[in-house]
């Protein structure tokens, strides 16, 4: 009987100290009650953050929608500046809290951090829930509480916690992987509270645990940014290597060298680069990969459906081809470059995205967002996608969708307000990364990773960190994830694939409105282009050896070439080469910067501006015929024929409309026009080039031409006028005048 009463008073007592434990975790105003421990912590009082830090990145689109706060919880903002992203027997816990009155003032309190050290998520919605707040696990455990003084709205104060290894809340952790962690602050009078969630994950160095194979992870940064040739009032003459003229701004190129240097100093951190990009960062260095020229966005390609709109605009395949990509590499690096690699840019992967892929040598393409839809439904598997196309089979490694958002600097959901600062969204990443791990049935995965071009060095810097110190993850390269060998899917499973894959590459009607204008604008400007090429040069002139060594023009423009023939078929070959790739840059570049000027109108309109008319000054014609003469100047090395066609917009002033002449290199011709002038007037007479089949390609030049006739014309008309009537008088005397009688 004594026993049965002595352990329903230590069943009371334990239910006691739970329900205790349970209310100060709940509602933490029992402080009093001697539940809440002191850690070592650090306060200083600062001025409130703006909204969106570099650790604190406004929420996505899709995550608009505010989550509901108690009232006695408005005002008051909780934040993770740093934490111990992996825990083990050794290293402790460091977390630094900070609390803000946003606008209304805080009284005394306590900022509370505690954990339920027994507890294991037991699915991805169970984690979702409680990083959102929507979750009631109880955190029993406290490591450790610090009191805070009032706060004036707008300022904020940083909580640091430091727990030693040894710390009983630690130590009573039995099994790896993430555990609730929960942040509180409450006021002395409990009339204000704030409570955020995150998550603690305990490695299993140091428990007795079993030694599971490590889950592979690959990570991989994008080497890209926005570049465009440099083409200023002129064309530049000497272009045997174009990728010379390839240039980007300070930012990008500050952005790209942190890149790399970033990769040299983690060594895990797999790059995928565009080849243009490096070039206009001026950058030697060699990633993992590449991928296709300037990003170029194959899913718009392949919704387009419209192969003659891209060539006509200068975009052939063959431009942002592999095999293009590995040349330029093999032209700038003389060596053996790594593999090419197909990389998300734009819309997603869609069946007609990587036939299209495949059919320009590319059998793997990176996919930069949840690829399978149906991948969340199920535990995790490999990221390896061996897709069937009418191309031939194409792989497509796709990027774990919620590590990667969390990778990106994005909160997997608004309502996760612990991860709003990059620590937070850390501590998330590292936890699932954790619990992926620890998902049944066990089988061997290949997850991916990928970073966004526009993601901070610091972020990526970040995770890596906290990747490398996580003891379940084998950090592995790219070419490893590309060539694993799979095992050949029943039948039914490859149809659920198929249908699980993207149908459409989600592309809006909007941007797909402004690529159709953008690509007929580049057709436009190549026409131009050809028409300079093809009926502008003079090839017959420029086929003999020309040098401008000792032509006196030449000389006098300092523009003489010794010893150096001219080969206008060469240069008229690098004149579209340079265009072609300034157009799928300008295609690429649109939807970044709609407002500014294109490349390629710069570029077409230096290209013809480089032969000028230069008008003469006014005329004055003082006779019946004159002469107009007309200096048509020639800026290129290669001789041209065009038309020179002049208006005078009258009857009386008339010349010649259309002459041909020839300008050789670097030289001016003089053309002298003929004026036949049939009375005095004056009028405008304007001047266009031509080219060979007449279309005009020049701005219209203006020269008055003046005609002083008028007296001559009064003195002809008078003297006519008197002749007439003299006549007239000679006629009438000599049938009325009387006869002589002597006749």
């Amino acid at each position: 009987m004594y026993t049965l009463v002595k352990k329903a008073r230590f069943v009371v007592a334990l239910l006691t100290i739970v329900s205790l434990s349970l209310l100060v975790s709940c509602a933490p105003g029992l402080e009093s009650l001697g539940l809440v421990g002191l850690a070592h912590a650090k306060t200083a009082t600062i001025a409130a953050p703006a909204r969106y830090s570099s650790n604190n990145h406004a929420p996505t689109q899709k995550q608009r929608t505010a989550p509901y706060e108690n009232p006695r919880s408005k005002g008051i903002s909780l934040s993770i500046l740093q934490a111990t992203p992996v825990v083990s027997d050794t290293s402790g816990y460091h977390i630094t809290i900070n609390l803000q009155a946003t606008n209304t003032a805080l009284p005394e309190g306590t900022v509370q951090v505690a954990i339920n050290a027994g507890y294991t998520f037991v699915s991805r919605t169970d984690m979702q829930n409680w990083a959102q707040g929507q979750s009631r696990i109880p955190t029993l455990q406290i490591l450790g509480s610090v009191k805070t003084s009032s706060l004036a709205a707008g300022t904020s104060t940083k909580v640091q916690f430091d727990i030693p290894a040894d710390n009983p809340a630690l130590k009573s952790i039995w099994h790896w992987g993430p555990k609730p962690l929960s942040i509180t602050y409450y006021s002395q009078n409990y009339s204000r509270y704030k409570s955020i969630s995150s998550f603690l994950t305990r490695s299993n160095v140091g428990l007795h645990a079993t030694d599971a194979p490590t889950m592979k992870l690959t990570a991989v940064m994008p080497m890209l940014t926005q570049t465009q040739y440099s083409i200023k009032s002129d064309i530049p003459q000497h272009i045997y290597n174009i990728d010379s003229l390839l240039q980007t701004s300070k930012n990008n190129t500050h952005h790209i060298l942190q890149q790399a240097d970033l990769a040299n100093k983690h060594a895990k951190l797999q790059t995928i680069a565009d080849s243009n990009t490096l070039q206009a960062a001026r950058l030697l260095f060699l990633p993992s990969a590449y991928m296709q020229r300037a990003g170029f966005d194959i899913s718009a390609y392949a919704d387009e459906h419209n192969r003659e709109a891209y060539s006509s605009a200068g975009i052939a395949q063959s431009v942002w081809s592999a095999k293009n990509s590995q040349a330029i590499v093999k032209n700038t690096n003389n060596e053996t470059a790594p593999q090419s690699y197909a990389w998300q840019t734009g819309g997603r992967w869609t069946l007609e995205a990587l036939e299209q892929a495949k059919r320009n040598g590319y059998d793997t393409v990176l996919s930069t967002d949840e690829f399978d839809s149906s991948a969340s439904q199920f535990a995790l598997r490999n990221g390896i996608y061996d897709i069937e196309t009418p191309a031939g089979n194409v792989r497509v490694l796709a990027s774990q969708a919620v590590l990667s958002t969390l990778a990106n600097g994005n909160p997997t959901d608004n309502e996760a307000v612990g991860e709003h600062t990059r620590a937070g969204r850390i501590n998330r990443l590292v936890a699932q990364s954790a619990f992926y791990h620890m998902e049944q049935p066990y089988l061997p995965r290949h997850i991916l990773v990928t970073f966004s071009q526009h993601t901070s060095v610091s972020d990526i810097d970040a995770t890596m960190s906290a990747l490398e110190q996580s003891p379940w993850l084998s950090l592995s390269d790219l070419k490893s994830m590309a060539q694993t060998q799979q095992e050949t899917l029943p039948y039914w499973k490859r149809n659920n694939i198929m249908r699980s894959i993207p149908h459409s590459s989600a592309i809006s009607a909007a941007t797909a409105q402004t690529r159709r204008k953008a690509l007929n604008d580049l057709s436009h400007h190549r026409n131009n282009t050809l028409r300079f090429v093809n009926h502008i040069l003079d090839y017959r002139a420029a086929t003999k050896a020309i040098t401008t060594e000792g032509d006196a023009q030449a000389l006098a423009k300092q523009t003489a070439q010794t010893r150096s023939v001219l080969n206008v078929k060469i240069w008229k070959k690098y004149v579209l080469h340079l265009y072609d790739s300034i157009a799928l840059h300008d295609l690429v570049n649109r939807s970044i910067q709609k407002s500014t000027e294109s490349t390629s109108t710069r570029f077409t309109r230096a290209l013809l501006s480089g032969i000028r008319i230069i008008a003469p000054h006014d005329i004055t014609a003082v006779s019946e015929t004159a002469s107009m003469p007309v200096t048509i100047s020639n800026n290129y090395r290669y001789p041209v024929q065009v038309y020179l066609s002049a208006d005078t917009h009258a009857m009386e002033i008339v010349t010649n409309r259309k002459t041909l002449v020839n300008i050789p290199a670097n030289s001016e011709t003089q053309v002298t026009l003929p004026l036949r002038i049939t009375t005095s007037t004056h009028t405008k007479v304007t001047f266009v080039l031509e080219d060979r089949q007449h279309h005009a390609f020049s701005q219209p030049q203006g020269t008055l031409i003046t005609s002083t006739l008028q007296i001559n014309d009064k003195s002809g008309t008078i003297i006519i006028i008197f002749a007439f009537m003299l006549g007239l008088l000679g006629l009438w005397r000599q049938f009325h005048r009387k006869k002589d009688p002597d006749e």
